[in-house]
């Protein structure tokens, strides 16, 4: 070449020399063909190449060289695994859904930026255009393949609170604002509702894989009002689809635990359905799961799977809480009758769940205070379903705080006697272990006085008059 003939090159001359080169150092460096072409589509110096055009000049330059290359350098399997890979991230872009526990898949330089379930008959129809390109790709080699790390993951709610940004304003409380739209008389309802939608956030994050969001707004109200739709609505539509679920089948308990893996929020409704024993065996220790124990699908491993749903439920009836330890992991909102929840737009999405995500990192605190949990089972005593055992013992004493000279202290068995006594009930082990258990609970809100009398707990009552027939 003549002097300055290497200054006139085009820009796309100079990209194909510096290809070139490239590709004859990986050669020199024993980098198998295949990571070569992916190397260089990756390289930010050929990014606006045609593909095509760079697999074939990577191609070319191996080739010519083939001396350079010792013999056998790279396994068989090796090289097989790299076109597989090669061939896979030209052709699709996959990933690995953490809430659906299962891969999704469409095609590169499609006109649909929807991702789809990869089943058995994408997977084969993948297989064969695996052997179309001249790859001797087995199922078992896609089967590893889409089930390694190598598929990015994907999380939908870690993609939108990242998408929104910070696109709050600092002032304006969205949250709260939300909270506005249930016309209720709990004069606690905006400030709880608020602490349990950051914690509803803060689920999503991890946050604190130690306890969970164990707190649940409960709606209460006439049929028709919009609790249940009120449950939808406070996911934004690119999370609904994906993250709502009802729960009202409690029989299957391996897919209950499931949903809190794979679940953004659940909804447990028509509450009042819940039988007494569900309500205070499987559901209440469902709420208060951190994780989950179990196998993936096609796995023999026991796991540990972290869980990302929050609770909120619905009930037509008030008497629905059975269970007299459980009444404080619930917010009651009841709504006034003739009324109905606010659900006409806008929301503000972007901003509500900026807002939520500002105030997490500003250190407001996700979850309820000793003291607000006194609060809570407070206000949910008139919503407290009393069971037959209870309301037997309510028609004889009543429950004092302070000593007059009516009132006793008694043991549960002298008190049970009386009541046998008087109705000609007897009480089962369950029922008297549970009556006890009542007490219990109300003397620990203060509702009655507790002391010990020759190691019995003894109770403070007062007897109510027996009626002349």
């Amino acid at each position: 070449p003549q002097a300055g003939e290497a200054n006139t090159l085009s820009a796309d001359d100079e990209q194909e020399r510096l290809l070139n080169a490239a590709a004859l150092e990986a050669l020199r460096m024993d980098i198998p063909q295949e990571e070569a072409v992916r190397q260089a589509w990756l390289n930010m110096r050929f990014h606006d190449m045609d593909r095509t055009l760079v697999r074939a000049t990577v191609e070319s330059v191996y080739a010519e060289n083939a001396v350079l290359r010792a013999a056998d350098r790279t396994h068989p399997l090796s090289e097989m695994t790299m076109q597989l890979q090669a061939l896979m991230e030209a052709r699709y872009d996959l990933r690995f859904n953490e809430l659906a526990n299962s891969v999704e898949w469409r095609e590169n330089n499609s006109a649909s930026f929807v991702f789809q379930p990869l089943d058995n008959r994408v997977m084969n129809t993948m297989t064969q255009a695996c052997h179309e390109a001249g790859l001797e790709v087995f199922d078992r080699d896609m089967k590893r393949y889409l089930s390694s790390t190598r598929i990015r993951s994907y999380n939908a709610a870690r993609a939108y609170l990242r998408q929104i940004g910070e696109r709050w304003d600092g002032q304006t409380d969205y949250i709260g604002a939300l909270a506005d739209r249930v016309p209720c008389s709990n004069k606690h309802w905006r400030e709880w509702f608020h602490t349990w939608f950051l914690g509803m956030v803060a689920q999503w994050e991890g946050w604190n894989t130690v306890h969970a969001n164990s707190v649940v707004p409960l709606l209460i109200g006439q049929q028709g009002c919009g609790k249940s739709t009120f449950g939808q609505v406070l996911l934004p539509p690119e999370l609904r689809e994906v993250g709502y679920r009802e729960l009202v089948d409690f029989s299957s308990k391996l897919e209950a635990e499931r949903l809190l893996t794979s679940a953004l929020l659940i909804n447990l409704d028509e509450f009042n359905q819940v039988s007494e024993r569900v309500q205070q065996g499987f559901l209440k220790n469902l709420i208060q799961k951190a994780s989950v124990k179990g196998r993936r699908p096609y796995s023999s491993a026991t796991v540990t799977m972290r869980r990302y749903a929050s609770f909120i439920a619905t009930s037509n009836m008030s008497d629905v809480l059975s269970d007299p330890t459980g009444s404080r992991r619930f917010i009651v909102a009841d709504i006034r009758d003739g009324q109905r929840i606010d659900l006409s737009g806008p929301f503000h999405y972007p901003q509500l769940y900026a807002q939520a995500l500002a105030e997490l990192n500003s250190g407001r605190r996700p979850y309820f205070t000793p003291e607000e949990v006194a609060e809570v089972e407070a206000q949910n005593n008139r919503f407290a379903q009393l069971r037959p055992e209870v309301l037997r013992f309510l028609s004889v004493y009543e429950l004092a705080t302070e000593r007059d000279a009516r009132t006793r202290a008694l043991k549960v068995s002298e008190m049970v006697a009386e009541v046998r006594r008087r109705t000609g009930i007897i009480f089962s082990d369950k029922a008297f272990n549970y009556l006890g258990h009542w007490l219990s609970t109300e003397a620990r809100k203060e509702h009655v006085r507790k002391s010990m009398h020759n190691g019995c707990p003894v109770y403070l009552v007062r007897t109510i008059e027996e009626q002349n027939p």
